[in-house]
């Protein structure tokens, strides 16, 4: 049996082009199911009860506990960041969008988790939520995110 060589590149095309994207979602689910790991582990350390959990781009999650008024931050990029946050501290909760402007960066704006404290000498504290990606709209993060917003001010 004789390959000729155009069916065999087509062939490797072909399998690589089913293998690839395979790989990577694999991967994407593995990260998204470690940054959700150190929230869960991280609240039972505390012995804090996640009412809400929410994770974007795989790297950033966020847990609350409505009845201890607690919000859980994990950043599992690079800096591997947990933080607790007593809710009670602070007197307001909203978005807030800074632009990146860098010309080597495949990233061109950075979305927060602003909380504003009760006492006005301390300062806000943001939360990194997602990183916005040159051409590309990140709609389906967005509205995560108000809903998050909301479940926070409304336990403020």
């Amino acid at each position: 049996m004789e390959f000729e060589l155009s069916s065999l590149i087509i062939t490797i095309i072909a399998f690589l082009a089913f293998v690839i994207p395979v790989s990577i979602d694999q991967l994407t689910k593995k990260k998204k199911a470690q940054t959700v790991k150190i929230l869960t582990q991280f609240a039972e350390r505390q012995k804090v009860k996640l009412s809400k959990k929410e994770v974007f781009q795989n790297i950033y999650a966020f847990g609350l506990d409505n009845s201890l008024k607690e919000l859980i931050y994990v950043n599992n990029g690079n800096a591997g960041t947990v933080e607790s946050y007593t809710l009670s501290n602070y007197s307001k909760c909203s978005l807030h969008k800074e632009s990146i402007k860098s010309s080597d960066s495949k990233f061109t704006g950075v979305t927060y988790l602003r909380l504003t404290p009760k006492n006005s000498s301390q300062p806000q504290v943001d939360l990194e939520m997602f990183k916005t990606k040159a051409n590309l709209a990140n709609t389906e993060e967005e509205g995560i995110a108000k809903k998050l917003i909301k479940a926070v001010n409304q336990v403020l």
